[in-house]
């Protein structure tokens, strides 16, 4: 670890030395630098399997950037109260990870747009995927969200999906302690845990096209106005356990098979800030009772449930500046002044 951070300090200093903006791919140790308004697709396209790309704090268009390679990135993370030294990574358009994109991890960004697997059946194979702690639109796990794929070990961590979550019928697909805007959609043979997912579609449901899925330990459909769900699942199979809920949602539902879970809920009175439906990073989605509400693990539900609960500030993986102190000239001997404070991150 102390091998990992001196490097990360090493080029943490000579990109603050530099005026732009600087992304940074390391490939076995030896670090390459792009600039200008493209770089973080110049990056992608110069990195090769394997490789990390570093995208510092400021905004970076990348259009339709499409990865055709497994690789790393990360961002410096996206939460205003953890990334008041560097800004947050932001990046406006969308991700395409096609064929070739096995075994890579996203982390630690704003997305203006949405992720998703493939532009078409033909390519949207993917699989070892890791999406964490990234604010986007819309995930798609297959290139339209709803057609089939046979994409494979997908992780979904603690990330804000602003609108809805499309599983693709995807294999092996592991989503928890997300905050999710509306639904989620077209997935089977899903472990879907320790999420708070707010809103609903109109007419239907949180889930739709759900099957053979165990959802534990969420806190589901919490807007706070009324809702105008017919149902709480449109699938077959599916077992609810530990969940809390605003709605008198009975099971068996169909099909669908449930336990332990509160029903009627007051949602008002359910965290410890959270005064309007939806996301905020002002808000703490901490319970206020959360030994009154423990899941299936015996930790409470929601984000902060599990024996690893969601992270406060999202802060990504990789060691992350938390302050910093650029003097605003050289001394009479040409020495410039910085003091970075880094922290190592355990996970």
């Amino acid at each position: 670890m102390k091998k990992i951070l001196t490097s990360f300090v090493l080029l943490t200093l000579l990109q603050l030395s530099y005026a732009q903006k600087l992304v940074t791919v390391s490939h076995n140790g030896v670090a390459s630098f792009f600039t200008g308004n493209t770089s973080v697709n110049d990056a992608v396209a110069a990195a090769l399997t394997g490789d990390t790309i570093y995208i510092p704090g400021g905004g970076f268009s990348i259009g339709n950037l499409t990865i055709n390679k497994g690789l790393t990135i990360f961002g410096v993370g996206h939460s205003p109260d953890s990334t008041t030294a560097t800004y947050r990574t932001e990046l406006s358009g969308t991700i395409i990870l096609i064929q070739g994109a096995s075994n890579t991890q996203l982390e630690g960004f704003y997305l203006s747009g949405n992720i998703r697997f493939g532009n078409s059946s033909g390519d949207q194979f993917v699989e070892n995927v890791k999406i964490r702690r990234v604010n986007l639109q819309t995930l798609q796990l297959s290139y339209d969200g709803s057609s089939a794929t046979t994409s494979n070990n997908i992780i979904v961590e603690e990330n804000w999906i602003r609108s809805e979550l499309h599983g693709g019928f995807a294999l092996g697909v592991l989503v928890q302690k997300n905050l999710i805007g509306q639904g989620f959609r077209y997935a089977s043979n899903t472990l879907f845990t320790n999420n708070i997912l707010f809103g609903s579609y109109c007419g239907g449901g949180p889930f739709s096209g759900v099957d053979n899925c165990l959802i534990q330990n969420n806190l589901l459909n919490i807007g706070f106005g009324p809702c105008c769900c017919q149902y709480l699942v449109s699938g077959n199979s599916n077992h609810f356990a530990n969940n809390v809920m605003n709605l008198n949602w009975s099971f068996p539902d169909g099909t669908n098979t449930g336990n332990g879970n509160w029903i009627n809920q007051s949602v008002t009175a359910l965290f410890l800030n959270c005064p309007s439906a939806g996301f905020d990073y002002t808000y703490d989605y901490h319970l206020q009772n959360p030994s009154s509400f423990l899941g299936t693990d015996g930790t409470e539900v929601g984000i902060y449930g599990t024996v690893e609960p969601s992270k406060m500030g999202w802060v990504p993986e990789n060691p992350h500046v938390s302050a910093k102190v650029i003097a605003p000239q050289t001394t009479p001997t040409g020495e410039l002044n910085i003091n970075i404070t880094v922290g190592a991150q355990n996970e």
